[in-house]
């Protein structure tokens, strides 16, 4: 592939932060969304060498306007998540943030590019989850398949990271005793790192050639 720019949708979350330090190993070239965390966008930028973009992804019309300002870009990682999802105006702006969003920038990246989106729900989990974010976060799985079959034409490959809790950004907000919980039901029984949940995402975004339209649980075998 000649061409090689990606761009993070939510670059300052724990996630996004991991995955743009492993861009950033591979050389890269990388710009990266945020919506508030100004400070931790500019440091970030700086200590990779990357661009940082303010942008309200609720808002379709901005994404669009991104991905025609970044042409180049054929990369792209989905992990913005807003974190409250009990209100109706909260459910509906994280559908807007991490669904449509990732609809939107995806359906406008260029041929034999790459799609990566991030959530934390697999399809096959039961877990005691809010009805909001469960709303939200199930609808990855199904979007990563339409988009795989309807851009899979023009070689995109479009597909799904769910990790399991790391102990690092939302993951630090669950009560005790469901933390505990998780790890006694893990195969694993601990929580991942950032890095771990990082790993798939970028070998999806870097390496794949011939996966699409599947979602990849990174949990530890919950």
């Amino acid at each position: 592939m000649s061409r090689r720019h990606a761009l993070v949708l939510g670059g300052t979350g724990a996630i996004g932060a991991a995955v743009l330090r492993g861009l950033a190993r591979a050389g890269v070239k990388t710009t990266f969304t945020f919506h508030s965390n100004a400070d931790k966008a500019k440091a970030l930028a700086t200590e990779h060498s990357q661009s940082s973009v303010k942008i309200d992804l609720a808002r379709p019309d901005d994404v669009r306007a991104l991905m025609a300002d970044l042409r180049d870009v054929d990369i792209l990682v989905a992990c913005a998540a807003p974190r409250s999802t009990t209100t109706d105006d909260e459910i509906a702006r994280a559908f807007a943030v991490t669904v449509q969003a990732s609809m939107v920038a995806a359906r406008a990246l260029p041929d034999d590019a790459h799609a990566v989106l991030v959530g934390a729900l697999h399809p096959a989990q039961a877990l005691p989850l809010s009805p909001g974010f469960a709303a939200v976060q199930g609808a990855l799985a199904p979007l990563a398949m339409a988009l795989a079959k309807e851009l899979g034409p023009r070689n995109v490959r479009v597909n799904l990271v769910t990790g399991g809790l790391t102990g690092a950004g939302m993951s630090s907000a669950l009560e005790a005793t469901k933390q505990d919980d998780y790890k006694r039901f893990s195969a694993l029984r601990r929580f991942g790192s950032v890095d771990e949940i990082a790993a798939p995402v970028l070998w999806l975004a870097l390496e794949n050639t011939y996966v699409s339209g599947k979602v990849l649980p990174a949990n530890g075998g919950i």
